[in-house]
């Protein structure tokens, strides 16, 4: 009878555990990690900050050119890149399935481009520093000094 009422009023600390490491550390972590991403462009692109707007647009394929006119050159990593998948869900607020579609959508019905797809950040850094109008997004640890980095109001 004893071990019966010890067995069954006695809770396990882990699932209060499991709770808050369900509800607090994904927030945070992923808070974290948002502010860990870096936009990036050529040196000599024509502009210095953007807003979630415009970039949605350029990462959409929508917006093909810079305010001078120049044609901008996307560089994405393959869709399912953690950094990818964090930049798509986080920065531009819609899910790499969604980007694809709309990237296959334009391929396919004649009225726009892919962006170019790189498999790392450092052929993504190398690509962007040596393509005029390039934009892209790499992890802040990983900037180096031939690349603007692009403030996101």
């Amino acid at each position: 009878m004893c071990l019966y009422r010890l067995k069954h009023k006695w809770r396990p600390p882990w699932l209060l555990i499991l709770a808050l490491l369900v509800n607090f550390f994904p927030q945070a972590i992923a808070q974290d990690d948002v502010n860990n991403i870096a936009v990036i462009a050529n040196l000599g692109a024509d502009t210095s900050d953007l807003n979630v707007s415009r970039l949605k647009s350029i990462f959409g394929m929508r917006t093909r050119s810079w305010r001078n006119g120049n044609q901008i050159q996307v560089f994405v990593l393959k869709d399912n890149n953690p950094l990818h998948i964090l930049f798509t869900k986080k920065v531009l607020r819609t899910y790499p399935y969604n980007l694809r579609r709309i990237w296959d959508r334009r391929v396919y019905s004649g009225t726009g481009l892919a962006p170019t797809v790189v498999n790392s950040e450092q052929e993504m850094l190398k690509l962007i520093s040596e393509t005029d109008n390039a934009i892209g997004y790499i992890s802040k640890r990983n900037i180096g000094q031939n690349v603007k980095v692009l403030e996101i109001r």
